[in-house]
């Protein structure tokens, strides 16, 4: 599936950062971050944070 860029304005102003734990599952942040219309301009922001830390 391709974003079209309204989807990806869209997205980026819902989803101005996400933060998530540090698992197996979200190591490949440069995925996560990156925009599928081929913009060199991330998606989002990716944050980990250490749940046992407050």
């Amino acid at each position: 599936m391709n974003e079209n860029e309204e989807e990806v304005v869209k997205f980026r102003e819902t989803f101005k950062t996400i933060t998530t734990d540090n698992e197996a599952e979200f190591r490949n942040w440069k995925i996560i971050e990156k925009s599928y219309t081929g913009s060199k301009k991330a998606r989002t922001s990716q944050y980990f944070a250490d749940a046992y830390c407050s």
